[in-house]
């Protein structure tokens, strides 16, 4: 027997929703990577995460009941992880943005925590060098190509005035000839 939820739709109103905007059922518990029987059973049992409800602020529970954070124990598990005070602006964020579909995505906005800026090759490969042994370093020393001084000048004069900084600092001591550490 389908029950109604408590200050939401009704469970069959949820499905037919889902039908409408998925297709099916089956595509919508696809799309979640779940079987269309447990999302089934997910929507016929409100209030199935007593304990994680239990760590959500009353009011924030008013707010999110009938929407998809209520159906999804995974996003209430992340819910209930902060305080009441976040859980607030958190559920402000999803119910504000509908394509906000997950509560980590939802924290991101509201901490404005910036993304991670990818490491450019030139950082890629210092990682690496500095990682490496006396021996890795020589080893790749012999292995650059004969043409390095006509590669090595486009390169340099594509390169930043910081990224050159960082290659004298980085490289040059590495180098034949190149100024030692205890000099400078």
């Amino acid at each position: 027997m389908t029950q109604t939820h408590r200050k939401g739709m009704h469970a069959e109103e949820i499905k037919a929703a889902l039908k409408m905007r998925f297709g099916s059922l089956a595509a919508f518990a696809v799309k979640l990577g779940r079987n269309e029987g447990a999302v089934s059973r997910a929507i016929n049992t409100p209030g199935y995460s007593r304990p994680v409800e239990a760590e959500i602020a009353p009011d924030v529970r008013e707010k999110i009941a009938g929407t998809w954070v209520s159906r999804s124990g995974s996003q209430l598990d992340a819910l209930a992880k902060h305080p009441p005070e976040m859980q607030r602006k958190i559920i402000e964020m999803v119910i504000r943005y509908p394509e906000i579909t997950k509560i980590a995505d939802a924290v991101s906005e509201v901490t404005k925590a910036p993304k991670p800026v990818p490491a450019t090759p030139l950082e890629k490969f210092l990682t690496g060098w500095r990682k490496m042994d006396t021996r890795g370093r020589l080893g790749v020393m012999r292995n650059i190509s004969c043409d390095i001084a006509q590669s090595w000048d486009q390169i340099w004069l594509s390169m930043s005035e910081e990224d050159r900084d960082l290659v004298i600092q980085v490289i040059a001591p590495e180098l034949p000839g190149g100024l030692s550490r205890e000099a400078a």
